[in-house]
């Protein structure tokens, strides 16, 4: 974490690989979030912003592993109990800031944010829009709006 700059970087180091070359850039997070990993940071800094207690890394491990099984564990409770009620609530939470950003700030932005290499995966499957979107042209046929400016 870039603590000044309010960034995190995310790049392939010995204990995390990342899942493609693109997936490794710098984020813009908000104070707030700087804040909670501040208040996660442990006194003697290891290297790893949040402590994992007994868990020690294992970059060689071929299987799934989770240093901080116990922070995933409780944020999967918390968004459980929010209503998210899918497989994978964390990634149903990328999901939504996805959809966030792209209704927000169009598809590029969320697929930049997202840190994806194609922006068909984006349009594909973050991109829900929340909102009807209509151009309106059914106003027009059923005589509802001028037809000033229609060819």
């Amino acid at each position: 974490v870039d603590w000044s700059r309010s960034k995190m970087n995310l790049a392939e180091t010995q204990f995390l690989h990342l899942k493609t070359h693109g997936s490794a850039s710098s984020v813009d997070i908000d104070q707030e979030v700087l804040a909670e990993l501040q208040g996660m940071r442990p006194v003697e800094f290891s290297g790893f912003i949040i402590c994992s207690g007994t868990r020690p890394p294992r970059p060689e491990s071929v299987r799934p592993y989770y240093r901080c099984k116990h922070v995933f564990d409780r944020l999967n409770r918390w968004l459980r109990a929010k209503g998210i009620t899918s497989n994978k609530p964390l990634h149903e939470l990328r999901k939504e800031v996805g959809a966030i950003v792209a209704t927000k700030h169009g598809i590029y932005a969320a697929s930049r944010f997202l840190r994806h290499s194609d922006i068909t995966t984006t349009a594909r499957h973050y991109s829900d829009h929340k909102d009807r979107i209509s151009s309106g042209l059914g106003r027009v046929l059923a005589g509802e709006e001028s037809k000033v400016g229609v060819a």
